[in-house]
């Protein structure tokens, strides 16, 4: 795509700005996500207007940029000011580098939106487990205990460091008899460590649901 068809991909005209482009992208990334647009025809000019955005932000990186890096402030999740919850949820999802995808998702996780869960869940199944973890530390952030399917997926199909990850995010869940599934996963894993921890963690649970039982009848 050059440089003026991505312009008219966004509506705008060669002369515009970054800040119109910005605005335009953030625009449309509100009216054509799928979660608010279900139609086959909206997915596409997404997919076109991500590519426009993502090819002027080559080919002009000093109208459209975006951090190289992780943020050096005391925040580590402060998410950049001239990025909103879509853009983030976008980037989280297409952008090439995995460094930057896990930026975007400690970023979504800083905003403490529900809206935001929508765009971590799906960051729980990217390819690179660097951004499985960050996924992983953003969920347990909301204190999410509806996922219990989803972490089982996760262990199921993940890496050992990914597998020690999803362990940890159920210890911290202060719910751990509801996550049963990745348990009994856990404590058929091939690595001892984490068989002891899943085995120790099942064992917690189990006191936990005999105490509630035991107050449910006095």
């Amino acid at each position: 795509m050059n440089t003026r068809e991505c312009y008219r991909v966004l509506g705008l005209p060669q002369s515009a700005g970054a800040g119109d482009v910005r605005a335009a992208y953030r625009s449309l990334l509100k009216s054509l996500h799928p979660d608010l647009s279900g139609s086959e025809a909206a997915r596409d000019k997404l997919e076109r207007v991500i590519t426009a955005y993502r090819t002027l932000r080559t080919t002009s990186p000093n109208l459209v940029s975006f951090p190289e890096s992780r943020p050096k402030t005391r925040d580590q999740y402060a998410p950049p000011r001239s990025f909103d919850l879509f853009e983030l949820g976008a980037l989280a999802r297409d952008a090439v580098r995995p460094d930057r995808r896990a930026f975007a998702v400690r970023c979504l996780a800083n905003t403490r939106k529900r809206a935001a869960l929508g765009f971590i869940k799906q960051a729980l199944f990217d390819e690179a487990d660097i951004v499985v973890k960050e996924a992983l530390k953003a969920l347990r952030l909301f204190h999410v205990h509806s996922c219990s399917g989803e972490l089982a997926a996760v262990y199921h199909h993940g890496s050992e460091d990914v597998r020690r990850e999803v362990l940890i995010s159920v210890e911290q869940s202060n719910a751990i008899s509801r996550f049963a599934t990745v348990l009994r996963l856990g404590m058929q894993d091939q690595s001892p460590e984490l068989r002891s921890k899943a085995v120790r963690l099942f064992t917690l649970a189990k006191r936990a649901r005999t105490a509630e039982a035991m107050g449910s009848r006095s």
